[in-house]
């Protein structure tokens, strides 16, 4: 079976991670299924025995009418022109009608987000209801919608009346052995500091509860402990945001407590993990995070905010709180500054990471199974 895997939406955050990944695990693969992968100009990726990779040049997806005709005409021939026996949209858009197979990937929750949408200007929900339609029409005539967390699946369920059968789920895998590199010499003498080390690995975004952890945060200022937070966001990621960020810290008087780190290699994470005492994740919509599944199987106890896929991935592997109430938030991440209530919960999180995919060689193994499946 040959496969071709559109990834051209992959360029930072989980897609971006999970792309890196995914594809040397399916050049390792044992079967002899071959596959094409899409990808930008750019993207750290290399070929293989199994693997080839189609690179795409940024003046094909550098405005909306070029990545729409990308998605919705060329991916179609660049898959005639390879054989493919099978298209895998991996990142939301694909073409609606194909000439094999098609199985869509759902992953950008912030299409079916109730919360987002009341967040959004009106010119960006224009445009997010423009996304999530051309999304839909690719999925109703899709063989298949993967999605990585059953909660995601529900969420587009809310939004469109689609057969419990499209679906299937596919939760992402960790790979923390691979994570284990030292952390650069800056980024570990900034973690040289007394106290709780709080982590929160993300990206900067709106969605990702800032806003409700500065206040959280605030609160717990107040008291007389000794804790610092540390952010491996890169400013660049988002200039605007990353400014108002700090603006908030100033102004809660949180400067001396707050770290940014910069953007961490992933092949330092896992030593950043384990460099931390306590996770906070109050992230507010995702579809699926990556950070929940590292955090706990490096032990690292994890306070986060109550949402439904926070409670899937995580289960009894993390401390919750009201999602938008940063008074409760604060008492609950407060209350695992204590070790007595760290301890068990690194035990339990240890437990629940161990239920996920043995690493990414036995995803790719499920993935081509759930391809296999519709061909």
């Amino acid at each position: 079976m040959r496969v071709l895997i559109h990834a051209l939406g992959a360029e930072m955050g989980g897609a971006a991670r999970h792309l890196r990944a995914f594809v040397p695990a399916l050049d390792r693969l044992t079967t002899a299924d071959e596959f094409v992968v899409v990808a930008r100009h750019g993207m750290e990726l290399r070929g293989g025995n199994r693997v080839t990779v189609h690179r795409v040049e940024p003046q094909h997806y550098a405005s909306v009418a070029r990545r729409l005709a990308f998605d919705l005409r060329t991916i179609n021939a660049i898959a005639t022109r390879s054989g493919a026996d099978a298209i895998v949209s991996l990142t939301n858009f694909g073409p609606i009608t194909t000439p094999v197979p098609h199985v869509m990937f759902q992953r950008n929750a912030l299409y079916y987000s109730p919360w987002a949408t009341r967040q959004a200007s009106w010119p960006t929900n224009v445009a997010i209801a423009a996304r999530r339609r051309l999304a839909f029409e690719t999925m109703r005539r899709a063989r298949l919608v993967v999605t990585p967390s059953e909660a995601m699946a529900a969420m587009i369920r809310r939004t469109y009346d689609l057969p419990v059968t499209l679906f299937r789920t596919l939760h992402h895998a960790c790979d923390i052995e691979g994570m284990s590199q030292p952390l650069a010499p800056e980024a570990a003498a900034a973690l040289d500091r007394p106290g709780v080390k709080l982590l929160y690995p993300t990206h900067p975004a709106p969605h990702k509860g800032f806003d409700i952890l500065f206040a959280m945060l605030a609160s717990i200022a107040r008291h007389r402990i000794d804790w610092t937070l540390v952010l491996p966001i890169e400013p660049g990621d988002w200039p605007a945001g990353v400014l108002r960020y700090q603006q908030q810290i100033e102004r809660l008087g949180l400067r001396d407590r707050v770290v940014l780190l910069g953007r961490v290699p992933a092949s330092q994470m896992g030593t950043l993990y384990r460099a931390c005492d306590l996770m906070v994740y109050p992230s507010l919509v995702e579809s699926f995070g990556f950070p929940l599944v590292e955090g706990m199987a490096c032990g690292l106890p994890i306070v986060a905010a109550d949402t439904p896929v926070n409670r899937e991935v995580c289960g009894d592997g993390a401390a919750f709180y009201r999602a938008t109430d940063a008074s409760h938030g604060a008492a609950v991440l407060m209350r695992h500054f204590d070790e007595q209530y760290r301890a068990p919960l690194a035990r339990a999180a240890r437990l629940r990471a161990m239920t996920f995919p043995g690493g990414w060689d036995q995803y790719a193994r499920r993935f081509v199974d759930v391809v296999t499946s519709v061909c």
